[in-house]
């Protein structure tokens, strides 16, 4: 359809603790974008989980990670 995800093989979700290191769950979070209009540039995550003393307290916030892209229009 000409759609495209702008995350691929990110995880977005927090785990209740962290295992071997690990963090994030699953690929719940992602946007898709029209390929015929937009251009990617850069896409990312905002690890504000790293901001915290403990996952539990980052899990107050939110349990997923914010996403974002810069692009532009073609």
């Amino acid at each position: 359809m000409g759609y495209l995800p702008i995350l691929i093989n990110q995880k977005t979700s927090l785990k209740k603790e962290y295992i071997n290191g690990d963090c994030l769950a699953s690929e719940f979070d992602n946007m898709f974008y029209n390929t015929s209009k937009i251009h990617v540039i850069y896409t990312g995550i905002i690890p504000f989980y790293k901001n915290f003393d403990s996952l539990e307290h980052a899990r107050i916030v939110s349990d997923h990670i914010p996403i974002w892209f810069k692009f532009s229009l073609n």
